[in-house]
């Protein structure tokens, strides 16, 4: 089972082809590299015209900037899915990986004001 992402900000005119368009469109790109020699069992197309965010150039200079600003500042910290990724995967493994360092920290702090 695949799952493909078609369209957006490089390709907008994806949005005004019929599912079972796109549905072939995406199996001909694909089965060329999986070497897939049979058509799809079944497919489902969802169109979502306005899904996912697309960063605009500069993106990763201001993401600099920010990180360097946010060291500045005790007990800050950045997360968000303008930072690893727009998928809800990647933003709840963020999540998860920035509250650990937010809790490690909080613990070296009570430690070193217990001491």
């Amino acid at each position: 089972m695949l799952t493909s992402f078609v369209g957006g900000a490089t390709d907008p005119a994806a949005t005004a082809l019929s599912e079972r368009e796109l549905a072939a469109l995406v199996h001909g790109e694909i089965a060329p590299v999986l070497q897939i020699q049979s058509n799809p069992a079944f497919s489902q197309v969802t169109i979502y015209s306005r899904a996912l965010p697309q960063y605009n150039l500069g993106h990763t200079e201001r993401l600099a900037t920010a990180e360097q600003a946010a060291a500045e500042i005790p007990g800050l910290f950045l997360a968000g899915n303008y930072w690893g990724g727009p998928a809800i995967g990647t933003c709840v493994e963020q999540a998860l990986e920035v509250a650990d360092l937010a809790g490690r920290r909080m613990e070296r702090a009570a430690k070193a004001v217990r001491s």
